[in-house]
This record gives structure tokens, sequence and C-alpha cells, in this order.
């Protein structure tokens, strides 16, 4: 007779890899092979928090803010159970000592996130990251969160030879990163808003250490072989070697304040297997006037991302004109996400009316800067998504003087329900709080797993009684990683958040 107890430990690791995160951890304690195969997804990504406990506040405001609803859940999640930063910290370097001290443990972790506020305060914290670092045989992406503290070359020269991605703010010395010829993966520039967390200077949110270049050009011509994804200022495209980027299928542009994106057409033009686009930052007229529009350029485009907080110099019907071509001759994308800030709502229309005849979308954002006055323009706003979508992110102007639960938008939810395969809702705000509960979402969505609101996320764990909605602390949903979306689309809608 067949009992549990034959079942391949294959079909149980599967099993296990489909559960939620609260579920893998519940796994843990059932028995001595469910603990093996959980802790295999539990630990596969961390973060390690160096941080004080205001740094980690100003983004529970700030979440709590932008939404309706207050992050309830249990003691690890509550950001008012007892000292958050020192909890957080104490776990962190609970986690480095497990890591030097357990190489079992240690070969577990794939992606590691450090989130760090002040190098002053944590120098010992640092040293043992950079021994932990060395344990790592196995890790194959890092995060370097930080406003304001650069990656130095004694904790860059500790990466291990197995890492794959490499996510900074800057780039530390050449030499301290020259073993990690294996990269395919790299990003030397800012592009999250952390560092506007302690001040209300808007210029800094896109930023990289200057005077570093050279570096940077010594890194990218040692792993151009196998660079598949590359994020980099504007300022740098002019002096990449176009020649040694072939395999490059994803780029992406940070322009920053002060001066103009060059040459991205005759960089696009050098890199035929490219299959995402991406330009954000304080983005102008001529940036967009330099998409290509000749349809053998760029023929694998699969994903493209146009995001800025403010378009500068702009002539909307130039713009309008150039978007709607560009977009006429890719109608194969796959991803897509727009900020439409420079078009009056009858240019938005022309460019909803290019994504309704894109057949293929699975993910789709829109940041437009208009507020919603009524039901009828919610209306019209819906009909473009197309019915396939996984992953929706919109963020609008919500303006409108409704209340919570305002019939104005049951047209959105409505739409909701009628997409089988939507799986991740991400409602933004422009202005003020999102008027439109996550329960609600969950509700009308009757496949959607995850759910963000404003700066807020909740994983959505389904029964045959109903759902639950379970809140990520707000300072998981500010550093987000790879490992924290169970689908690709998710994670890629979401960036730049």
């Amino acid at each position: 007779m067949t009992t549990i107890h034959h079942i391949p430990a294959e079909i149980w690791d599967y099993i296990v890899q489909l559960l939620s995160y609260r579920h893998q951890r519940n796994a843990l304690s059932i028995s001595k092979k469910f603990h093996e195969l959980a802790r295999r997804y539990i630990f596969r990504s961390l973060r390690i928090y160096l941080v004080t406990n205001t740094y980690l506040t100003h983004f529970r405001d700030r979440s709590t803010s932008l939404t309706n609803s207050s992050h309830d859940g249990d003691d690890d999640d509550d950001p008012m159970a007892g000292s958050t930063s020192h909890r957080l910290m104490r776990r962190s370097w609970e986690l480095l000592k497990r890591i030097i001290n357990d190489p079992g443990f240690a070969s577990l972790v794939k992606e590691l996130a450090i989130v760090i506020e002040r190098e002053g305060d944590c120098m010992f914290e640092l040293f043992t990251l950079k021994d932990a670092l060395a344990c790592l045989h196995h890790l194959e992406v890092v995060h370097w969160y930080s406003g304001s503290v650069s990656l130095s070359s004694g904790i860059a020269s500790a990466f291990p030879t197995s890492l794959r991605a490499l996510r900074l703010r800057s780039m530390p010395p050449f030499p301290s990163v020259m073993h990690l010829s294996g990269l395919r993966d790299v990003q030397f520039v800012n592009v999250l808003p952390i560092v506007n967390v302690l001040s209300s200077d808007s210029t800094h949110r896109w930023g990289i250490d200057h005077g570093l270049e050279p570096d940077i050009q010594d890194l990218i011509q040692l792993v151009a072989p196998n660079l598949a994804r590359l994020v980099i200022p504007h300022e740098m495209t002019e002096k990449l070697p176009m020649h040694a980027l072939t395999n490059l299928t994803e780029l992406e542009v940070v322009c920053l304040w002060g001066s103009e994106l060059k040459g991205l057409d005759l960089l696009l033009r050098h890199l035929p297997n490219l299959r995402g686009l991406v330009v954000i930052g304080e983005v102008t007229e001529d940036t967009i006037l330099e998409l290509p529009l000749d349809p053998t350029i760029l023929p694998q485009l699969s994903s493209f991302r146009l995001q800025f907080p403010a378009l500068l110099d702009c002539n909307n019907q130039d713009i309008m004109c150039r978007l709607c071509i560009f977009l006429s001759q890719r109608q194969g994308l796959r991803r897509l996400f727009l900020t439409l800030e420079a078009f009056e709502p009858d240019g938005f229309h022309q460019v909803f009316e290019q994504v309704c005849r894109m057949y293929h979308l699975r993910a789709l954002g829109f940041l437009l800067n208009y507020p919603i006055q009524n039901e009828q323009q919610f209306q019209r706003l819906v009909q473009f998504m197309p019915s396939n979508l996984r992953a929706i992110h919109l963020a609008i102007d919500w303006r409108a003087g409704f209340d919570l639960g305002s019939p104005m938008f049951d047209p959105l939810l409505n739409r909701f329900a009628y997409m089988p395969k939507l799986t991740f809702v991400n409602l933004d705000t422009l202005t003020c709080k999102v008027p439109i509960d996550p329960d609600d979402i969950a509700g009308y969505g009757r496949n959607v797993e995850m759910v963000g609101v404003g700066r807020s996320l909740w994983d959505v764990e389904r029964t045959e009684e109903g759902f639950e909605l379970l809140p990520r602390a707000p300072w998981q949903s500010e550093f987000p990683m790879k490992g924290d979306f169970v689908d690709a689309d998710h994670e890629w809608v979401y960036r730049y958040h």
C-alpha cells in the first residue's frame, strides 16, 4: 500500500515551494524532512538591516499616510513591537553569525540585501558582514540599499566569485571587484527613492558617485561577454563598448539632473538581442524623441518602461505622436510601463488605443497626472486594460473628494473580476490616500495573490472559506528583492515603486 512516505522528495519539494512564506515557516516544525525542505526557500533571500528606529519609523509613517489600511500583523512584522531597529539588527547579527559558523546554512543563501543608514554607527557589524560574505559560496545576487553609504573596497573584495548580479548605488574601486568576472547583472546607480527618506531634496532621488567612471568602464569591459542586464546613468551611454555588448538583453538608463541623454538611438542599433529597455529619471523631450521608430531596430523587444517624476521641456503633441508610433511598431510587447504626465486626457486615450492592441501584454503600469473626476472617466480608463494581464500598476491622482468605497471605483474593481490571469495589483497615489481598500481588490480579483496600495504590500492567502490579507512590513516593501515575488512580472511592474 502506497503511503505518504512513498512520495518522492522531489514532489514534496515542489509542494513546499508553492506554499506561502507563512506556511513554509510552519513547515519547519512538522518534521526533520520538512524542515530541510522548507528552509531552502525561507532562507534563500535574506535582508541585513543596519539602521536606526527613526529610519524605519519614517517608512511606517509614509506607508500608512498613503493607504486606508494599517499594518496589523504578528510581532515579527509589527513595526510597533518593541524597538524595531534593535530587533532587526539583532536578527541580522544572528543571521550573519549563523552564516559564518554553519556552512550548510550559508549554502542556502542565494540573494542578500544590505540596508544601511550610516556607516559610522555600524563599523563592527560591517566587519562581521565582510566575514559572512566570504562564507557565502553560493551567493548569486547582492543589493546594497543606502542613500549615503558607498560600498567600500573591503566589503566588495569579500564578494564570492559565484555572484551573478551586483546592484549598487555606486562603484567601488575596480581592483576590489575584478574577481567577479561571472557577473551577468550590474547596476551602478541609485534607482530607488530611499535617499529621500530623511531629506526633502527631490533632486537626490536619482544619483551616482561621480569620479568612478573609469572603474565602471573597466568592470563592464571585464564582464561584457556574459553581461545580460545593465543599469547605468545616462552620461555613460556614449562610453559603452557597444561591440562587446552583443549579448545584452536588458538595458536600464537612469537620466540624472542637469544634462541630456545623447546617443540612445545609436546605442540601441548595436544591441540586436535587447529584450528589455528602461528609461527613468529626469527625462527630457529629446530623450523620448530618440526612441527608434524603425521596427528592425530592437526586433526582440518585449518589455519597455518610460518612467519619470516630471517631464522637462515637453511638447505634448510631438511626444504623443512619437510615443504612439513607437508603440504601434511594438505590438508584441509583454511588459509596458508608461508615465503620461505630459499629456492632456485626450492624449492619454490615443496611447491607450495602442495598448488595447497589445494582445500579448502580461504586465502593465501607468502613471497619470490628471485627477479622475467621475465614474465615466474611470470607465474610459479601465476599458483599455487588456483582459490577459497578470500584473498591473496604476498610479493616478485620486483626489476627487470621494470616500472609501465610492461607486466611482466600481468599474475598476469589476474589471479585475474579469481578468482571470491577474495575480498582482498595485495602486499608487500622487497626492492623497488611495481610496480603495485592499480587501476589495482581493475580493474582486479572485486569483490575485499580492496586493499593493500606496507603499504597502499584502500577500493574499486563500482558503475554501475566503481569504486573508497578510501584511508585509513597510521596510520590506521599500527594499524589494527578486525572491519577494512569486512571478517575474510582479517584480518587474513593482520595480522603481
